[in-house]
């Protein structure tokens, strides 16, 4: 955890402040007042407009100080991947993740929730306990 009293830190934006290179943001997903004024913002890392899956950033200002930060981000990705291009269509990556695992349980699911006729004959039982 950082704290800082430093009035040079007003000027920085948040991606600044944990040093991610370019290429790389923090998007606000959540932002809440504490009673006592402070303001922290949740962050989601992103790497050229791609969710970066990991920890999440959480930045707390006070009278826009940073007080405290929380969390991690992942650094020099650039160096790990030369191209973030998509490899299919949107339409090839949902058929292609509808057919397996979860996806394809969920997607089963859902055509019996629009498809209430295909739970006729079913028989369902509540035990009370």
């Amino acid at each position: 955890m950082v704290q800082s009293n430093s009035a040079s830190l007003l000027s920085v934006s948040p991606n600044q402040l944990i040093g991610l290179s370019v290429g790389n943001e923090l998007v606000v997903l959540k932002e809440f007042t504490s009673n006592n004024g402070e303001v922290t913002r949740r962050y989601q890392q992103t790497y050229q407009g791609i969710p970066v899956i990991g920890d999440k950033v959480s930045l707390t200002f006070n009278n826009g100080m940073l007080k405290k930060a929380h969390g991690a981000a992942v650094y020099n990705i650039d160096e790990d991947l030369s191209d973030v291009s998509a490899k299919l269509t949107k339409k090839d990556a949902i058929l292609k993740g509808s057919k397996t695992g979860i996806a394809a349980k969920s997607l089963g699911l859902k055509n019996i929730m629009s498809n209430p006729g295909l739970l006729s004959g079913l028989t369902i039982k509540i035990r009370r306990i």
